[in-house]
């Protein structure tokens, strides 16, 4: 195969601003604004997924402390249900039943 040429840096630099100064094509990025502004924004979607997450754990402890609440008001239902006097439920069955019951 046949070596590809060098490429002339100074001519194509030369190309590339008439290409600007005539309008067709946008002038090159200004690199550092175009990192500074990806920083600011990671650390802006960093604190929007921190703020959510707070948001969902803490929608998640109230679901599951009502929950918690609704099984342990349930279990003189099972038991009524059951006929059997609450503490001769085993500890483990009442649970799973009081939460059955709750929801």
């Amino acid at each position: 195969s046949t070596p590809v040429p060098e490429q002339d840096m100074a001519l194509l630099s030369r190309i590339n601003a008439g290409l600007i100064d005539k309008g067709v094509c946008p002038p090159p990025p200004d690199w550092s604004r175009v990192i500074e502004q990806a920083k600011a924004d990671q650390v802006a979607n960093s604190e929007r997924l921190r703020a959510k997450r707070e948001a969902d754990e803490a929608e998640y402890e109230r679901i599951s402390q009502a929950l918690d609440e609704a099984t342990e008001k349930a279990k003189p239902e099972v038991a009524r249900i059951l006929d059997m006097p609450l503490a001769d439920i085993p500890a483990g069955a009442l649970d799973y039943l009081g939460h059955l019951l709750a929801t």
